[in-house]
């Protein structure tokens, strides 16, 4: 894919709308940035083909793509820990006699979210540590509420 690109990014690059060799115009550029969105995944941006990006954009949105696509390939070192304390505070509160369904459910996605760490599913650890944290706090709201004041 980076061969791919970088070929249709350099003056001389083929590029499939044209069918024949462009000589660094407008067009291939176009072509290229429009690649690397719709490759990247952004739905809202891949039909920028008709939006003229000039030579000295370019390299702004190749390093823009390349700091989006880092944020999804980091550990969630942050929420782990999150889910992680909002389960305890949970417990704390007597989540475990009061909202044991919802301690639980947490208790599973914080497991499946270490599930995903470990087969470097970053983003779906990072989604299933989010709602283990909500399930903890929704336990922990659950638990609170239900005590006898």
């Amino acid at each position: 894919m980076v061969s791919d690109m970088a070929s249709l990014m350099t003056p001389g690059g083929f590029g499939p709308h044209c069918n024949r060799r462009c000589a660094g115009r407008q067009g291939c550029l176009d072509y290229a940035a429009a690649r690397l969105l719709a490759l990247s995944g952004c739905k809202v941006l891949s039909g920028v083909r008709s939006t003229l990006i000039t030579k000295r954009q370019l390299p702004f949105l190749a390093s823009l793509l390349l700091a989006v696509a880092a944020c999804e390939t980091a550990p969630p070192v942050q929420e782990m820990s999150d889910a992680r304390q909002a389960i305890d505070v949970a417990r704390q509160s007597g989540a475990e006699v009061n909202a044991a369904t919802q301690l639980n459910e947490a208790l599973r996605l914080l497991e499946a979210a270490e599930h995903e760490l470990d087969v470097e599913d970053y983003s779906r650890a990072r989604r299933s540590a989010m709602q283990a944290k909500s399930k903890a706090l929704e336990a922990r709201s659950l638990s609170e509420s239900s005590r006898p004041r």
